[in-house]
C-alpha cells in the first residue's frame, strides 16, 4: 500500500531558470494542498521563499520531485540510494528519457500522485569500486553507467576483464562502458549497444571504438562482478560514472563494477511508456524521406 504524502522534496538544477521558476510554482501549490514542500536553502535563496532546510531534509521528504534534466535525474537518484524514496521527474532538458511528466502537466500529476493514483517502478543500479594497493579508494553508485575511457593519453587503453574471476577478454578500443538497461539509452547506445527495456536487471557491457571487429556487446546477469585492469605498459585509463563522478584508473588499479544493493524508485503515471518515448525521443515514428 501507498505511503500518504505529507511533504515533497524539490531537486532542483538552480543553474537553469525554467526549473527554478517552476520550484516556486510547486513550493505555492503544495501548501494550498496542505503538502509541506522541502528545499535547500540554495533553492530558497533562488525563489526568495524563506529558509531553506538541509540536502538530508529534502531527501528525506515522502516524495521527491526532480525538476531538471536527465543530468539532475542521475544526480538524485545517486543521492536517493538506499532511503527507498520515490523520484517524479520532470522534463526539463532536450532528452528528457529520465522524465516522466512535462511541466505543463506537473501540477495535475501531483494532483494524482497526492491522490495515490500513481505506481512505483525500481531500477537496478551499479556499484563501482575502485582498490589500489589492496585498499579501497572509490566506491560510488550509479543509475546510467560505468564508463572506463582513455585518459589524457592519446593511446587506445587496454583492459583486462573478468566475470566472477573467469577470465573474458582483453579490451584494445577507447574503453568500455557497462550500463544499467537504463543507462542503454545513453553512452552505451551511441557506442553502438542495444536498447533495453529500463526494467530489465542485467549489465550491459559495451566497448568503446574497439581495435578488433570481433567485439561486440555483451549482457550478462545482474549478480555478475565485471572486475578490469590496466596490463603492464598500458595507457592510464579515467572511471566515469553517470557521466558526473570520474576517477583515474592507473597501472595496478583494479575497478570492479556490479550491481548495486539500492534501487532508484521512479513514479509512473502509465501517460508515457518506454516504447513511446522511444519512438518520440530517437524518432523512431518519423520518415527519413
Amino acid at each position: 500500500m501507498l505511503t500518504p504524502i505529507s511533504s515533497v522534496g524539490l531537486f532542483v538544477n538552480c543553474h537553469k531558470p525554467e526549473p527554478v521558476a517552476m520550484a516556486g510554482t510547486l513550493i505555492r501549490f503544495l501548501r494550498s494542498r496542505g503538502v509541506t514542500p522541502v528545499f535547500t536553502e540554495a533553492v530558497a535563496d533562488c525563489v526568495q521563499d524563506g529558509a531553506g532546510g538541509t540536502d538530508d531534509e529534502v531527501l528525506d521528504a515522502d516524495l521527491i520531485v526532480v525538476l531538471g534534466g536527465d543530468g539532475t535525474a542521475l544526480a538524485a537518484a545517486r543521492s536517493l540510494c538506499g532511503r527507498e524514496r520515490a523520484m517524479l521527474t520532470v522534463r526539463f532538458g532536450s532528452f528528457g528519457f529520465l522524465a516522466e511528466v512535462e511541466p505543463d502537466s506537473i501540477e495535475p500529476a501531483l494532483e494524482r500522485v497526492l491522490a495515490g493514483d500513481y505506481v512505483i517502478e525500481k531500477r537496478p543500479m551499479l556499484r563501482a569500486i575502485r582498490q589500489r594497493g589492496g585498499e579501497t579508494t572509490h566506491d560510488v553508485v550509479g543509475l546510467n553507467d560505468v564508463a572506463l575511457v582513455r585518459g589524457q593519453s592519446p593511446r587506445l587503453v587496454k583492459l583486462e576483464a573478468e566475470v566472477n574471476g573467469e577470465p573474458l577478454a582483453i579490451y584494445s578500443g577507447d574503453g568500455v562502458v557497462v550500463s544499467t538497461a537504463t543507462g542503454s539509452t545513453a553512452y552505451s547506445l551511441a557506442a553502438g549497444g542495444p536498447i533495453v527495456h529500463p526494467t530489465l536487471d542485467a549489465l550491459l557491457v559495451t566497448p568503446i571504438c574497439p581495435h578488433a571487429l570481433h567485439f561486440r556487446p555483451l549482457l550478462i546477469p545482474p549478480e555478475s562482478a565485471l572486475t578490469m585492469r590496466i596490463p603492464g605498459g598500458g595507457a592510464p585509463a579515467q572511471v566515469s560514472v553517470d557521466g558526473q563522478v570520474t576517477f583515474d584508473l592507473e597501472l595496478g588499479d583494479v575497478i570492479t563494477v556490479c550491481q548495486a544493493a539500492c534501487h532508484a524508485h521512479f513514479v509512473t503515471l502509465g501517460e508515457s511508456s518506454f516504447y513511446q518515448k522511444v519512438r518520440t525521443r530517437l524518432r523512431w515514428g518519423e520518415r527519413l524521406l
